[in-house]
Order: C-alpha cells, then sequence, then structure tokens
C-alpha cells in the first residue's frame, strides 16, 4: 500500500500457499527451587532439543510483561533484582511458552501456568543466632530473615529460672541486638523465637525457636565496686610519685580503668590512680555468675555450735551486716582484689568440673568480729538450747559413743555419798514397785509434752521462782520458755502421791513431768548439793535426786565449744578476724 499525492495505491503481490502439518507443541510445566543462602529462585521446566522458549513476567491483568528467551530450560531470579519483592505481600508471576520452528514457519505454545515467586520463597523455616564481640563486654547478635513475621529475643535470667523478652522485631527491621556492655565474667544466654501474630506471642505458641547462644564475658574489673582497706594516696599517673589527694579507707568507688595493678578511680571531682593491691572489690561485680552468693550473716546467720543454736546470733542479723543486701536483692560481697584474681582461677576449675563456688562470706567487719566474739562468750554458761537441725543425729551419735565413757568418769568423781544415794533409790523403787527399774534409773527430758503442773506443787515452786530471779537468759535444752520440765523415772504410784500429773504413753516408759525450774534457777543449783539448797530442803528426797542428776547432766555452751581445753579465741578472732572467705562446694 503507497500513499502518492493524496491517493492510495495498492500493489498486489503474489500468493504463495503453505502446507502446515499440525503438530503437538505442550506449554512447560514450572518448577521452582529457593537458593536460601543467595536469596535467589530458579525457575526450571522440561526441553526438547530445537525448541526455544519466551520468559515473561506477567502483569496483574494477565498480559506479558518482561520478556526473555532462552535455549536453556531454567532461569534465576534474584531477590535484589526485583523491587516487588520489598514486601511480603507483593510477588511476581513467571510465565513460559515454547516456540518450535517448522520449515518455514514458526509453532508457539500456550503460555504456561505460571510460577509465582514471594518473598518468603527465599526465607528457611529456621532461624539462626550468631554472636559477634564488638568492643570490651559488648556483644551484637545477629539473624537471618526466616519465614515468620515476628521475632523476639530472649534472655534466659538465672535467678528468675525462665526466658525474659528483650526486643521484639518485624520481619522488616534491622534484625540484629546489641547486648551493649555486659557485666563481667557473666555467663549469657539467649534465643531467638518466631511467630506469625501477636495472639501467637501471647499463647508462647511460637512457630520456631533458635538454638540458643550461650557464652561467658571476659573478666574486667572495670565499672566494679570497689573500697580501699586503708587509706590510699591518689595519683596522677601509676608511677605514684605526684600524689594529688587521698581517699579514705571503706569509701566505695568506681573503677574506670585497670592499669599494670592501679586503678583508675573518681574522687571529689579528681581522676586519679591508686593501688589494687589494697582494695575490697564486689565479687558479685567482678566473678559474676562465675559463683554462687548468700551472705547469711546478711538475713539469718548460720553460726552454730556442733549443731545447737547461739541465743542472739543464730538466724540473726550480724552486727556489721545489716546493708550487705541492697534493695534489689542483689549482694555485697568486699573481696580483696588479689585474692580476689586467685579466686576466679579456682572458680574456673571447679566450673570444669562440673561445680560452683557458693560464697558464704567473703570480708567480714571487726563490728562483726566483736559481735560474734561477745555474743558468744556472754552464753558459755549457760546450757545449750535444744534444736530439731539436721545435726540432732550426728550429736547423738556421738553422745552413744562416749556416753559409757562419760558416765563412769562422772560416778568415780562424784564420791561414795552420791552412790549411796543412787543405790538408796534404786532400792526404794524396786520395794515400792516389786520390780527392778533399774534400766530407766537415768532422769529424761521430753520436748514440749504439754503437761500441766499440780496446784499443790505450783504453790510449793512460787516461793522459789520468787527467791530465785537472776536476769533471763533464754530457755534451755528440752524446756519451755516458761520453765524446766523434769522426768522423773519413778513408779507411777510414788508420782501420783506427789501430785504429779501422768503423760500419756511417755515413749514407753512410766516418767512423769512437772514443771519446777527456770533457766536461771538451774544455772544457781549447778555444782551444789540439793540437801545445801534451803528453798529444796522441803522436797521429797526421790524429788532432789532426780533434779541432781538431771542438772549434773546439763550441757552449757562452753562444754561443747571448748570441752574445758580450749580457749573462745581458739574458734572466733577476738579482735581482727583472719577470715577472707568460705566456700562450699555445691
Amino acid at each position: 500500500m503507497f500513499h502518492v499525492l493524496g491517493y492510495d495505491l495498492e500493489m498486489l503481490g503474489n500468493p504463495r500457499i503453505l502446507t502446515i502439518v499440525p503438530e503437538e507443541v505442550n506449554s512447560p510445566v514450572l518448577s521452582k527451587t529457593a537458593d536460601i543462602e543467595k536469596k535467589s529462585m530458579k525457575v526450571t521446566w522440561d526441553t526438547r532439543p530445537g525448541d526455544r522458549y519466551e520468559v515473561y513476567l506477567m502483569n496483574e491483568d494477565g498480559t506479558f510483561g518482561s520478556y526473555t528467551e532462552t535455549a536453556e530450560g531454567e532461569i534465576t531470579f534474584r531477590m535484589e533484582d526485583h523491587a516487588e519483592l520489598s514486601a511480603r505481600e507483593e510477588d511476581i508471576s513467571v510465565g513460559v511458552r515454547t516456540i518450535r520452528s517448522v520449515d518455514d514457519y514458526i509453532l508457539y505454545s500456550a503460555i504456561s501456568d505460571p510460577a509465582v515467586i514471594n518473598r518468603v520463597d527465599f526465607m528457611d523455616d529456621e532461624v539462626y543466632l550468631t554472636l559477634k564481640e564488638e568492643g570490651e563486654l559488648r556483644y551484637i547478635l545477629s539473624w537471618q530473615e526466616s519465614k515468620s513475621d515476628w521475632y523476639e529475643l530472649q534472655e534466659w535470667s538465672y535467678d528468675d529460672r525462665k526466658w525474659i523478652s528483650r526486643q521484639v522485631y518485624r520481619w522488616s527491621d534491622a534484625l540484629t541486638y546489641d547486648t551493649g556492655r555486659l557485666a563481667s565474667c557473666t555467663r549469657m544466654r539467649f534465643r531467638l523465637v518466631t511467630y506469625d501474630d501477636e495472639g501467637m506471642r501471647d499463647r508462647k505458641a511460637y512457630t520456631a525457636a533458635s538454638p540458643e547462644v550461650t557464652f561467658r564475658t571476659m573478666i574486667s574489673p572495670v565499672y566494679c565496686t570497689i573500697w580501699p582497706l586503708t587509706t590510699l594516696p591518689v595519683s596522677d599517673d601509676i608511677s605514684g610519685e605526684n600524689v594529688i589527694g587521698q581517699v579514705p579507707a571503706g569509701k566505695a568507688l568506681c573503677v574506670l580503668e585497670e592499669t599494670e595493678g592501679h586503678f583508675l578511680v573518681r574522687y571529689d571531682d579528681e581522676y586519679g590512680y591508686i593501688d589494687s593491691r589494697y582494695c575490697l572489690i564486689d565479687l558479685a561485680e567482678y566473678l559474676g555468675n562465675l559463683c554462687q552468693y548468700n551472705i547469711t550473716n546478711g538475713y539469718s546467720s548460720i553460726f552454730r555450735v556442733h549443731g545447737y543454736d547461739i541465743p542472739e546470733v543464730t538466724e540473726n542479723v550480724i552486727a556489721g551486716y545489716e546493708n550487705i543486701i541492697m534493695e534489689d536483692g542483689q549482694m555485697l560481697v568486699p573481696y580483696l582484689y588479689p585474692c580476689a584474681q586467685k579466686l576466679y582461677q579456682a572458680a574456673s576449675q571447679a566450673q570444669e568440673d562440673g561445680y560452683i563456688l557458693c560464697i558464704y562470706d567473703a570480708f567480714r567487719p571487726n563490728e562483726a568480729t566483736r559481735y560474734l566474739y561477745d555474743m558468744t562468750e556472754g552464753i558459755l554458761n549457760q546450757p545449750v538450747l535444744d534444736t530439731d537441725s539436721e545435726d540432732e543425729e550426728d550429736r547423738a551419735e556421738d553422745q552413744e559413743i562416749s556416753g559409757d565413757e562419760d558416765r563412769a568418769e562422772d560416778q568415780e568423781i562424784s564420791g561414795d555419798g552420791e552412790k549411796a544415794e543412787d543405790q538408796t533409790m534404786a532400792a526404794a523403787t524396786e520395794s515400792a514397785e516389786g520390780e527392778d527399774v533399774s534400766e530407766n534409773d537415768e532422769t529424761d527430758g521430753f520436748p514440749e509434752s504439754g503437761l500441766e503442773v499440780s496446784g499443790e506443787l505450783r504453790e510449793k515452786v512460787t516461793p522459789w521462782l520468787e527467791e530465785l530471779t537472776p536476769a533471763s537468759i533464754g530457755s534451755i535444752k528440752g524446756l519451755s520458755e516458761e520453765g524446766l520440765t523434769v522426768f522423773y523415772t519413778l513408779p507411777q504410784e510414788t508420782l501420783l502421791d506427789m501430785g504429779a500429773a501422768m503423760p500419756g504413753e511417755p515413749y514407753g516408759s512410766d516418767a512423769a513431768a512437772v514443771s519446777l525450774l527456770t533457766p536461771e534457777d538451774l544455772l544457781l543449783l549447778q555444782g551444789m548439793v540439793p540437801e545445801d539448797i534451803p528453798i529444796l530442803k522441803e522436797m521429797p528426797w526421790e524429788e532432789l535426786l532426780a533434779l541432781k542428776r538431771y542438772v549434773d547432766q546439763l550441757l552449757t555452751y562452753r562444754d561443747v565449744m571448748t570441752d574445758n581445753r580450749f580457749r573462745l579465741g581458739s574458734f572466733l578472732a577476738q579482735a581482727v578476724s583472719t577470715t577472707t572467705g568460705e566456700l562450699l562446694w555445691i
């Protein structure tokens, strides 16, 4: 067709006749394979020699978009090359059709079913944490994007024994977490959990959880609390030549830097160096959770004497430890810095062996030393208190081993007079009862029997108590706070005649009990012959003998602690404590 001077002219060509032999050309069947690491997607299909293939990115309305041609049976799409994949709501559709050349014409297949590629296709189901040290005691945690929409970084709390959420991320956020500066020598434990909506997080229905990342931070005194043991000079450098001030003993300071055995600190708005050898350092900050800390003196002392509680000491706060526990429940654990460095080696070795050191005491103030000594010295002559501690069985075994020897020595020392009394009592009880009671010829003590004193005996005891009233010193073994409960091994008939109340089945014996004397009274009775005490002269001889035998068997703290052979100072410092720490393997 030509256009000349406003006229359309048509020239007819020569007709051509083609003979087409119908041939089936099938549409390709597509499959896709993701390379998670390279963030790429490979679309593949079966091929036939000689065929070529047109690859299209399909538009939303189904029309053909971008086009390329290949003779291979695959094509790769990279996520970074397609802006459509920047959001999870967007995707791309890939269609392929076959081109086959036959003589003088070309056959085309229909377009294939599309292969849809979404951002999620490039992601893994699992998520993995990686750790990178960013600086001193600072770390960066990072992870790759997964198929989930949400990520929550969690840290394990060793105190609360549970996972604590640190930060929540969307899939499009920067997937990194900066720990900031962490505490010295502290074991850290992190994990990442994934979920698809907030409801799953509230129910803790996580789609996946990463393998945990556990590490221990390096040890460093920087930013730890220290206390000088004595007044220390502050110098402007580590040489110590130019002294710019002095810091008093016990002043709490913060370490800003450690250089060649010196701490850089700030005091009175001045920065300077002090000798680290003469400083206490807070173990809880320096050794972190490499050790456990249980400074019982700060809330409930565990000081005991052979398992017996010490009045005003056991289960009390020891003077000097009142402020050892802070408001957040953490404990201050001052320890000499050179010793703390050696303790680090021991604690590390213990950890390798599967143990952890528990620190019960690290530094004892002089006030506490004096308190412990003075309070213990004040009760040496008191009868030991009864206790339900676990050491009761051990004491029983010790008494069983040494009991026969002690009784033999007591009888040898007591003299013929007391032997005669014992024989007279045994004969009297055998005659009254008609049977031998020698197996139960020792007075015994039963805890809290709940028995009541008869009115007759109470009237007799009242004037005794009014006459014997020194300062109160507390209760004693086997007794209530109100007074001593003496148990007799006399025939029931004799006790009933005396007006004593009879217990119900008192451990298989025929003993009965009456409340006679306060602990104060017993201290006055020890070492005295009952018949020489005016207020007891009217008591029947059976009662006097039973009381005397009971008093003779009472143990004092001096007996159990020093065995009357040692001084209290052999066990407790009187002025300066040399105790630097108490460790327990658990």
